[in-house]
């Protein structure tokens, strides 16, 4: 194994231990003496991967995403429409954030400015091309389900207008969820918020006269089977 080689396996190491703590306590309660305990290394180690704990957030936050571009990869080659597969999507996100719910903690964290501010340029720069990435494979089947819908005038406008809003619905309701107001909201406790999620997705599809094309019956069946999809495999660092 080349020095290279043991370098990002040993940084893998590091995430993955960090991974296991994070189901214990919160990121902001970790220490990095905590960290290079857990892997097994010396604090010099860990500041030889990681500059700060806000780099070390986004190193778990990349391992996490390349997770998740496993199941965008196993939807998009699936046998179902377009705009079934931009649904499954939104479901699938929303059974891993459900099953894992210190990772979704974790990711609300890696969104925050002064993360990006305070980890290194390379960690940034590589989650901006995994998030460049991913944006490119949802564009593409977002314009496939406005074409095959028969959807007149599609523009990359209208394209980002329906991505960003089934995302943002999707990611909002879940956020609403995992807050005290969700907590004690009888609509979330009922079924964890699943139903909700379907009803809205329904009615935002209506807006784009899309409704048709995804009956809520439809929508139903995609939910039964999300965990076909959501299987998540280790992804290196």
């Amino acid at each position: 194994m080349s020095r290279q080689q043991k370098r990002i396996q040993r940084e893998a190491e590091i995430v993955a231990a960090t991974l296991l703590l994070l189901e214990e306590k919160s990121f902001l309660d970790l220490r990095m003496s905590d960290v290079a305990q857990a892997a097994e290394c010396s604090m010099g180690a860990i500041y030889s991967h990681f500059s700060s704990k806000e780099d070390l957030l986004l190193g778990c936050e990349y391992f996490l995403t390349r997770q998740k571009i496993q199941v965008l990869h196993r939807i998009i080659e699936a046998e179902l429409t377009s705009l079934e597969k931009m649904v499954m999507i939104s479901l699938c996100m929303w059974k891993i954030n459900q099953d894992r719910p210190e990772h979704f903690a974790l990711s609300q964290l890696a969104m925050n400015p002064s993360v990006w501010q305070r980890a290194s340029s390379n960690r940034s720069n590589a989650m901006n091309e995994l998030g460049d990435y991913i944006d490119g494979q949802l564009k593409t089947l977002v314009r496939l389900a406005l074409v095959e819908n028969a959807i007149e005038d599609v523009t990359d406008q209208s394209v980002a207008e329906l991505m960003m809003g089934l995302w943002g619905l999707s990611s909002g309701l879940y956020q609403i969820k995992e807050s005290g107001f969700g907590v004690f909201n009888a609509d979330f406790r009922e079924d964890d918020g699943v139903d909700l999620h379907l009803a809205n997705i329904e009615r935002y599809l209506a807006g784009w006269k899309l409704h048709s094309a995804i009956p809520r019956s439809r929508l139903s069946q995609l939910a039964d089977v999300v965990s076909s999809y959501t299987a998540l495999e280790a992804a290196s660092c």
